[in-house]
């Protein structure tokens, strides 16, 4: 019973990471700006320009016991905020003259896990009715 919750989690967490890719698909770099910022690299390649946005993933808050003996969700108090302990994420999308015609995401999270899904839903944001309503 629980490994088929976990895995319909883990398809729509799969789901929202291709309807997030989708979204991204044809925006312009002035749309890209205006919501990520400032690429960390960017480069051209022939006619198509490539856009590398970095970020650290903030860690999920995981239940545990607070000071007062509550179950709370909020950040442990002994996190390091060191960018070394912190998931890492890398978006890199490729403009043609239509705007973008490709995303790919590479993430790591706070253990060093696999996190590209995770990665890009980060830019989820940056689509659709969500744009503009942080």
């Amino acid at each position: 019973m629980a490994a088929a919750a976990l895995a319909a989690c883990a398809g729509s967490y799969q789901e929202a990471a291709e309807e997030t890719r989708a979204g991204l698909i044809g925006m312009t770099g002035l749309e890209l700006r205006d919501c990520l910022g400032v690429p960390a690299e960017y480069e051209t390649d022939g006619e198509n320009e490539i856009l590398t946005y970095r970020w650290t993933l903030k860690p999920r808050p995981k239940p545990r016991i607070g000071p007062d003996s509550v179950l709370t969700r909020r950040n442990d108090p002994t996190w390091s905020n060191d960018p070394d302990n912190q998931g890492l994420c890398e978006l890199v999308f490729v403009m043609g003259k239509d705007g973008v015609s490709e995303v790919t995401a590479h993430g790591r999270d706070e253990v060093g896990l696999r996190a590209d899904s995770q990665c890009l839903v980060s830019a989820h944001r940056c689509i659709g009715e969500d744009y503009g309503n942080e």
